[in-house]
């Protein structure tokens, strides 16, 4: 479980580094309770990971552009997590991400 939880922050750090490089700008939300990245990657994949600082319940969800969810999940005991969404079969369209828990949530939008 170390060995994964090292790989997984290793990899934050990659796409952290990586989303810098290419806007100039790190493109990750940190507070005390929750530090979240989400990036849209090429081929149709959206990464979303996120280190949980707190001892909060975290939500995952997906809007299309009407406002409705297409994906949602809740996390209990999630200290660190890396997902890759393959939203290549969504219809074309603009999808909102989000990542929160009680207080506070981190929102992007890409277009598909």
């Amino acid at each position: 479980m170390k060995a994964f939880k090292s790989t997984l922050i290793a990899v934050l750090v990659l796409v952290s580094t990586s989303v810098f490089a290419k806007t100039g700008k790190l493109d990750e939300t940190k507070t005390t309770a929750l530090d979240v990245v989400i990036e849209q990657q090429k081929s149709g994949k959206v990464l979303v990971g996120f280190e949980n600082f707190s001892s909060d319940v975290v939500k995952i969800k997906i809007f299309n552009e009407a406002g409705s969810a297409v994906y949602s999940e809740r996390l209990k005991k999630a200290d660190l997590v890396l997902k890759r969404f393959d939203v290549s079969s969504l219809p074309s369209g603009e999808y909102s991400y989000e990542v929160s828990i009680s207080d506070y949530s981190v929102e992007k939008t890409f277009n598909n």
